[in-house]
Parts: C-alpha cells; sequence; structure tokens
C-alpha cells in the first residue's frame, strides 16, 4: 500500500510553531483529510477540524504546501496540487485567527454568507420564454 508523508504545524509555543512528521496509508480516492483523519486516531493530541467534508463550511481549510485549499477537497491521487511521494506541508490559513493546531477560527465565513441574497431566478420575458 502506498504510504504520504505529511509536515503539520502543531501549536504554537512563544518561540515557534511545533511541527511534527506523519505518515498514512493511501486508498482510492483520498483526499488529505481523510490521511489526516488517520494519523490524528494516533496523535490525538493534534487538533483537527471535522464538519461537513462535503466542501461547503470551509472549517477544514489549510494551507497545504503554501496554498489555501479544503482538506475535505483536494484529492490525494492526483498531480495538481498533492505530487506522489512529497512530503505535504500542512498549515493552519494564516488569514483567520488561529484556535490551536490546524484549526481556525471561520466564523466570518458565516456572518457574511448571511449577507448574501438568495439566488432568485428572473422571470422569463419574451426573449427567454420557451419556444420564443
Amino acid at each position: 500500500m502506498t504510504q504520504a508523508t505529511f509536515q503539520a504545524s502543531g501549536a504554537a509555543t512563544k518561540v515557534r510553531r511545533r511541527v511534527q512528521d506523519y505518515t498514512a496509508d493511501l486508498g482510492e480516492g483520498m483526499v488529505v483529510l481523510d490521511c489526516v483523519t488517520r494519523f490524528r486516531q494516533r496523535s490525538p493530541h493534534l487538533g483537527l477540524p471535522l464538519d461537513c467534508k462535503a466542501g461547503k463550511c470551509g472549517s477544514c481549510s489549510a494551507e497545504i504546501n503554501g496554498k489555501p485549499r479544503l482538506m475535505c477537497m483536494t484529492r490525494m491521487d492526483g498531480h495538481r496540487h498533492v505530487k506522489p511521494g512529497e512530503t505535504i506541508i500542512l498549515e493552519p490559513m494564516h488569514t483567520f485567527p488561529l484556535i490551536g493546531d490546524l484549526v481556525t477560527d471561520v466564523s466570518w465565513n458565516y456572518r457574511v454568507n448571511k449577507m448574501i441574497p438568495a439566488f432568485q431566478p428572473r422571470k422569463p420575458d419574451a426573449r427567454t420564454a420557451p419556444g420564443a
């Protein structure tokens, strides 16, 4: 079975962030969040956000190899964001307040989402009516 190696930033000390190496077995269709969940079972001290796992809430946002991504949507089997054989560096999002380890406060997303009006399709006019 193929394995992936991760370097995850842990809780910050006053001097510097704690970085720890982890490995996880890879299976077909896995995403970064699946791997992190697996190695968290062996290291329960690592703080990890677990909410929707569907790319909707943003709580699993992290910097993966220096790029902002959702851990639940970043595939481990692709060559686009995660290359096979390379060490994957996980850090909390730098733009949100840090709660601990990989957990950040994304409540700003929810406040902004409430201000966005729901989509309402316009009524068909003569140009867009069926059969016109």
